[in-house]
């Protein structure tokens, strides 16, 4: 899951010399990035039914064996010896690294939701002529920020 990500993760850079191809691939990419979101939210899910079905079974066992020695356990003390388990640690840990996946999937989807915008903004300068592909294709040095805050400014009063 690690290697799709840092993969994915390539799809946020946008090549503003190709913004045809940009939009071409955009659609593949972000379905990428879902199915990969529901893959790991689907894992983490999984991790965290096997917390709670072994944190049951192990709830069970030191009932049972105290039961057994006549022994009194308190609350604590058993959620503490839950806790102390080793393959309870073990899938409490593969739980954690897991929930970080997601979120960083999350942020991932959440980012390409950004680029999505900005590629349709994009798209409509260009549509309504305000810059030109050459214009793209400058450094932001070379754009005059005047005129590009007056598309913007433009182009938002004609969406009203």
């Amino acid at each position: 899951m690690e290697n799709e990500l840092k993969q994915l993760e390539k799809c946020i850079i946008t090549d503003k010399n190709d913004l045809g191809n940009e939009c071409e691939q955009f659609s593949e990419q972000f379905y990428k990035i879902g199915v990969l979101f529901t893959k790991a939210v689907s894992l983490r899910d999984e991790c965290e039914k096997d917390l709670k079905d072994l944190e049951a079974v192990l709830d069970r066992d030191i009932r049972s064996d105290a039961n057994k020695t006549n022994t009194k356990v308190t609350e604590p003390a058993i959620k503490n010896l839950i806790i102390l388990n080793g393959k309870y640690q073990e899938i409490s840990e593969k739980y954690l690294q897991v929930n970080k996946q997601v979120k960083l999937i999350e942020n991932l989807k959440r980012t390409m939701e950004k680029k999505a915008d900005m590629l349709g903004l994009l798209k409509d300068l260009l549509i309504n002529g305000f810059i030109t592909m050459n214009s793209v294709k400058k450094s932001k040095k070379d754009l005059k920020e005047n005129d590009f805050n007056e598309s913007l400014t433009i182009l938002s009063k004609e969406r009203k």
